[in-house]
């Protein structure tokens, strides 16, 4: 819930260190064995990536996003071809 819709704008990775259950037996008592189990994984998560990686993520990103509006912009001409050569079709000829 804290992430939610997080990722539709921003990609990213959301760590939570979950402590407790929804039910009769929740309790706050395992919350600060959570939160730094969570904060550790993370540190560790964090040494193991190369800084390189994450600018060439960046860039494949925005190729990824240029990829996708040159697709779209194909669909769009390929749906107006379509269209155009439909209604020659259906149009009366010349006389």
């Amino acid at each position: 819930m804290e992430a939610a819709g997080l990722m539709n704008r921003f990609p990213c990775l959301v760590v939570r260190g979950i402590c407790d259950y929804y039910d009769s037996y929740k309790n706050k008592d395992w919350q600060p064995f959570a939160a730094a189990a969570a904060a550790a994984w993370t540190k560790e998560l964090l040494r193991n990536i190369d800084p390189g990686e994450v600018r060439e993520s960046a860039i494949i990103g925005q190729i990824m996003d240029d990829v996708k509006q040159l697709v779209q912009n194909f669909h769009v001409t390929q749906q107006a071809d379509q269209y155009d050569k439909i209604l020659n079709w259906l149009s009366a000829p010349d006389p």
